[in-house]
């Protein structure tokens, strides 16, 4: 055999001699991390089929609806009429763009409140397991995505706590994100911490955007990144037509904010306050340089019961593109049209809006158009596949 053919040879028997068992030894491990999947699934479809099946194929709205109420998540069930029935019981539901196994329980408390739980565990590609966990109780809303595989895990969770510090929770909304391997290195943590979900999305979009979004699109949940009449009003006040019986009702109180006695101040006061979020937003785009201190304060205290921004951020969101996507969410017509003719502006480029178009047809085409514009959203995965 030629000296030049043993030489070429030699390397590969080496190849062969050291790379072989360890290729095999990983080959070896993923194979038997599936068995254990399998028989892990196997054992849970088990279980399943033992559980009522809700007639007929759902979709998510068909078993929950969550919104944001002026910064406030809000969870509600079309099946919260048929709670008396279903309740002490989980329920299995097949629905529409879930793999695997999807849960859920409706339970009645008392005074039209519920206790409502939906699962959905997954095992995609037969390479790890996903759980999708929303749920809800008086005070407390929780929206989740766990998953863990043979060589990472991670966690994303939104928790929103309302008059729960007497369970030692304070207030408002948390966001957090937690990426490891699993030798134990840590490639993501986050801890963020905000009054409500409006503050949460305008103070931390990076966040927001790179693993909420993700997580809640792939839930089907879009729609709590449409952006609230008022928030999209603070942004386009210049052109808020506003009504103008309000702006009346609103102008002929204000002697009354100054009165001499305490009782006169306070009357006018909350009669502003029962005017409700309309009247907020003409205090908040009103000219106030003429107005007596005290009245000034009066009219702060009214605005203070609800989450505005300051002026120099709603002239920033003008011209922000993710946050004019998210406009184009809403349900307000005029909201949407203004959004467009800004966006249109900031990337130079036609933005079609149909006024009549349904929510699922808007949703399709706004993610469309963020992944035309680059702003499409990444994978709620940290640490990448696996």
């Amino acid at each position: 055999m030629p000296s030049a053919t043993k030489t070429a040879i030699i390397p590969l028997l080496l190849a062969s001699v050291f790379l072989t068992p360890a290729t095999a030894t990983r080959a070896d491990e993923r194979e038997t991390y599936r068995q254990i999947l399998n028989q892990q699934k196997s054992q849970q479809e088990l279980y399943i089929k033992r559980l009522d099946l809700l007639p007929g194929k759902k979709k998510i709205e068909d078993l929950l609806r969550v919104a944001s109420d002026q910064g406030k998540l809000t969870l509600k069930s079309p099946l919260f009429g048929a709670a008396e029935q279903m309740k002490n019981r989980q329920m299995r539901a097949e629905v529409e763009g879930f793999e695997g196994f999807c849960t859920l329980m409706v339970q009645p408390i008392n005074n039209g409140q519920y206790y409502f739980t939906f699962s959905n565990m997954a095992y995609p590609n037969m390479e790890g397991v996903t759980n999708f966990s929303i749920s809800m109780q008086p005070g407390y809303l929780q929206i989740s995505k766990n998953h863990s595989s043979q060589s990472k895990n991670y966690t994303i969770n939104l928790m929103q706590t309302q008059n729960r510090s007497m369970f030692g929770q304070p207030d408002g909304i948390q966001l957090n994100v937690y990426g490891a391997d699993n030798a134990g290195r840590v490639a993501v943590s986050i801890n963020l911490s905000e009054p409500d979900f409006t503050t949460l999305r305008r103070k931390h979009p990076r966040e927001v955007d790179q693993y909420l979004r993700p997580l809640l699109r792939e839930l089907k949940l879009e729609n709590l990144f449409a952006v609230d009449e008022g928030m999209a009003w603070q942004v386009f006040s210049e052109e808020w037509k506003g009504d103008q019986e309000i702006a009346a009702k609103l102008k002929a109180l204000l002697p009354g904010l100054e009165g001499d006695a305490y009782s006169d101040r306070e009357t006018a006061r909350q009669a502003i306050r029962k005017l409700g979020s309309e009247a907020a937003l003409v205090i908040y785009r009103m000219d106030r340089s003429g107005l007596t201190p005290e009245q000034n304060c009066q009219l702060d205290s009214v605005l203070s019961t609800y989450s505005f921004m300051s002026r120099p951020e709603a002239q920033r969101l003008t011209s922000d593109v993710d946050f004019l996507l998210d406009c184009l969410y809403s349900d307000n017509p005029e909201v949407r049209g203004i959004a467009a003719r800004h966006l249109k502006q900031t990337v130079h480029r036609d933005v079609a809006v149909d006024p009549k178009t349904d929510y699922d047809t808007r949703v399709a085409h706004v993610e469309a158009l963020r992944g035309e514009l680059g702003r499409g959203g990444a994978t709620t995965q940290p640490v990448g596949k696996g």
